[in-house]
């Protein structure tokens, strides 16, 4: 059993042996014929690279390539979406961007007609900008607020690779005021420029009325010095250290502080050192709470007419019943 099984193993390994060789042979015969050609061609190129493609480079077409000018853009837009509108004595952002290091120049034509150059201004006295960046007016020293009359308000933004438009604001003036034929001038200047050059864009919003009596004066107004404020920043101090919105006599007292400088810094620190951020800050430490009205008034009361130090004032809320509850 063993021999027979051994007999017919080696007679089949005989016939695969004669049959296999030989027609391995052929194919690999066959395959040589085939990849000699290509293998002839590309002798020059490196191992398991493709050959590289000859194309004329004079000819860029013949590289696929369309030759593209580059072109100068610029844009202007506002924080409200086309078509804005805006009420008069509202806040206002205005944006812009070049596609290109650029001097650029903006001019605010108000509802009636007359213009400024709201860029460069006071606080942002560089027309200088870089390519591609968004700016932003106001960039964070200063406000921007919409006035009257109602009307059609237009915005224009010219930008140019020029230095002959490089501009400075001077003035102590918050921003110029622009004959119009001054900006014609510029205008035309501007015209004259190669378009590669020079780009320019628009943008226009609507001023309505908000129920007041009169009109203020027309145009984009920037509120605050350097290191300014406007109402809003007043009203977040107020919230944010007394807990409350300010008296009108409060908020027109700190917008007359806000023409002087460091404006911002004053106003935190008299809102800090008042006898109501104490009263307030010594009810928090002690009996963890705001002051109850009456107790702040009956507080303020003693600290300003000097019936009372500040000193005592803590002695007396230590020696309140409420305290010694809480201990």
């Amino acid at each position: 059993m063993k021999c027979t099984s051994f007999f017919w193993i080696s007679r089949w390994t005989h016939f695969f042996e004669s049959v296999t060789v030989p027609v391995i042979l052929a194919f690999g015969c066959l395959i040589g014929a085939v990849l000699m050609p290509v293998a002839a061609g590309a002798d020059d190129e490196e191992p398991g690279e493709e050959p590289e493609a000859r194309i004329d480079a004079s000819n860029p077409s013949a590289l696929g390539i369309v030759i593209v000018p580059d072109r100068f853009d610029v844009k202007i837009w506002v924080n409200k979406r086309q078509p804005a509108r805006y009420r008069i004595g509202e806040p206002i952002r205005v944006y812009f961007r070049a596609s290109r290091d650029a001097y650029v120049t903006i001019y605010d034509r108000s509802t009636d007609g007359s213009i400024v150059r709201l860029f460069p201004n006071r606080w942002d006295p560089d027309n200088f900008v870089r390519a591609d960046r968004s700016y932003r007016i106001p960039s964070g020293d200063y406000d921007l607020r919409v006035t009257g009359p109602s009307g059609t308000e237009e915005l224009t933004i010219y930008a140019t690779s020029r230095k002959d438009f490089h501009l400075r604001h001077e003035s102590d003036e918050d921003y110029e005021q622009v004959p119009e034929g001054r900006q014609r001038q510029t205008v035309e200047r501007i015209q004259i420029i190669p378009p590669s050059e020079r780009a320019v864009d628009t943008v226009r919003f609507t001023v309505g009325r908000r129920g007041h009596s009169d009109d203020p004066e027309p145009g984009v107004i920037i509120e605050g010095p350097r290191h300014g404020y406007g109402e809003e920043f007043v009203e977040d101090c107020y919230r944010n250290v007394l807990n409350r919105r300010p008296s009108r006599e409060e908020m027109r007292e700190a917008m007359e502080a806000a023409r002087g400088r460091d404006g911002r810094e004053r106003l935190v620190g008299r809102l800090l050192g008042s006898d109501e951020y104490y009263v307030i800050s010594v009810y928090r430490a002690l009996l963890r709470r705001d002051p109850d009205a009456s107790g702040l008034r009956h507080y303020l009361g003693s600290l300003s007419s000097g019936h009372m130090s500040r000193s005592e004032l803590i002695e007396d809320v230590l020696e309140s019943p409420e305290y010694a509850r809480q201990r």
